[in-house]
C-alpha cells in the first residue's frame, strides 16, 4: 500500500472513480477524500473495501493530516450522549485490564477528546466498573475527577471548556427520608422507641426512601416494617431539612412527613430496630417531654390536625398532566 501514489489509492477507495479519472494528473489526495466523503457515509462500503475499519487507519497518514475523517473511521470510545450534549462512556466490564489495555486507553481517550471538543459537547463522564478501578489513574491523568460512587461503579466528569465556568452539577446534595404519622380513628398516634438511641425517646417510625420509590409508598413501607402495622395514605403534613445531617457523609437530610392511617392495628415490633411500639393519645403525647425533637412538631401539627380538621394541615398530591410526574401542594378546587 505504501508504494501506491494518491491516484492508485483512490481507484481502490471508489472504484473506477468516473468522474476523477478524467484528470489523472489531478493527484491532490485531499480533494479526492472530500469528494469520496461526500459520497460515501456508511460503514459497509468502509468494511466491503478493507475487511475492518482498523485497517483504514492504515492509510490515513497518506492524507492530509488536515482532512478530518468521518467517526466510522476513527478509533474512538464508544458513547451515547444526553440532553445537555454531554458524553457518557461506560466502560466494558468484560475486557481484560492489562497494561496494553491502558495504553491502549490513554490513546484511544486522547483522540476521544479531541473530537469531542471540535463537535462542541460540554462534559464527558466515564462510568467505570469496579472491576476496572484499575484504569482510573489512567482516566484521572486527563484531568477528570471523581464525580460520584455506587455499588457496582464509580463516574468520573470532564468538563471540556476552560474558558467557561463547569455546568456540571455536583453529585447528589441531600438523603431522603420518609416518617409515617399514624393516626387512628379515635385520635391516637403510633410511636416507637429504637434500640440504638442510648437515651429511650419516643418518635415516629421511619426511614430511608429508596430509589424510584415515591414517599407515600416509603411512608407505608417504613410503619410496615418497624411496626407491623399496615396503613393508607393520606397526605404530606411537613418537610423537616438538616444540613451537615451524622452519618450522610457531609449531605444534607430531606425528611418528609406523611399523614397515614391504618389498616390494621396489632403490633410487630421489628426485633432489630424497635424496643417498643406503642398507640398513644395525640393529647398525651403533646405534654410528654420524651420525644424527639422533630416528632414533638409532628405531634403538634397532628393535634391542630385532629381538633380543626386535616384540611388545615394536608398537603396532598396531584398528577401532572401528560407525565408521570406528583405535584404536592394544598388542596385547590378543580386542579
Amino acid at each position: 500500500m505504501m508504494g501506491y501514489n494518491n491516484y492508485s489509492i483512490s481507484r481502490v477507495l471508489y472504484g473506477s472513480l468516473t468522474k476523477h479519472s478524467r484528470t489523472p494528473k489531478q493527484n491532490n489526495a485531499t480533494k479526492v477524500l472530500l469528494s469520496l466523503k461526500r459520497q460515501i457515509s456508511s460503514q459497509s462500503f468502509y468494511e466491503k473495501y478493507f475487511g475492518s475499519l482498523n485497517k483504514l487507519e492504515r492509510i490515513r497518514d497518506l492524507f492530509d493530516k488536515d482532512v478530518k475523517l468521518e467517526n466510522v473511521a476513527k478509533d474512538l470510545l464508544p458513547y451515547s450522549e444526553d440532553r445537555y450534549r454531554g458524553i457518557h462512556v461506560v466502560i466494558d466490564r468484560e475486557k481484560k485490564c492489562n497494561p496494553k489495555y491502558h495504553n491502549h486507553m490513554l490513546k484511544i481517550l486522547d483522540d476521544s477528546i479531541a473530537e469531542w471538543k471540535l463537535k462542541g459537547k460540554t462534559a464527558v463522564w466515564i462510568h467505570v466498573p469496579i472491576e476496572k478501578s484499575a484504569i482510573i489513574p489512567s482516566i484521572l491523568y486527563h484531568g477528570f475527577k471523581f464525580h460520584h460512587a455506587e455499588d457496582e461503579y464509580s463516574s468520573l466528569s470532564l468538563w471540556l471548556h476552560q474558558d467557561v465556568e463547569t455546568r456540571i452539577p455536583i453529585a447528589a446534595s441531600h438523603q431522603v427520608g420518609v416518617g409515617g404519622c399514624c393516626i387512628d380513628d379515635s385520635g391516637r398516634m403510633l410511636v416507637i422507641q429504637e434500640k440504638r438511641r442510648p437515651v429511650k425517646v419516643w418518635k415516629i417510625p421511619g426511614g430511608f426512601s429508596y430509589l424510584g420509590e415515591n414517599f407515600d409508598n416509603t411512608a407505608k413501607r417504613e410503619v410496615y416494617e418497624e411496626t407491623g402495622i399496615e396503613t393508607e395514605y393520606q397526605s404530606i403534613i411537613g418537610f423537616r431539612q438538616k444540613h451537615n445531617f451524622p452519618g450522610a457523609f457531609g449531605k444534607s437530610d430531606l425528611y418528609v412527613i406523611c399523614r397515614l392511617t391504618p389498616i390494621t392495628f396489632k403490633i410487630r415490633p421489628c426485633p432489630r430496630e424497635v424496643q417498643e411500639c406503642k398507640w398513644i393519645d395525640i393529647e398525651e403525647l403533646s405534654n410528654r417531654d420524651d420525644l424527639t425533637p422533630l416528632t414533638a412538631g409532628v405531634v403538634k401539627v397532628a393535634l391542630h390536625g385532629w381538633k380543626n380538621g386535616f384540611k388545615e394541615i394536608d398537603i396532598v398530591t396531584s398528577l401532572v398532566k401528560e407525565t408521570d410526574d406528583l405535584l404536592y401542594h394544598r388542596f385547590v378546587n378543580n386542579l
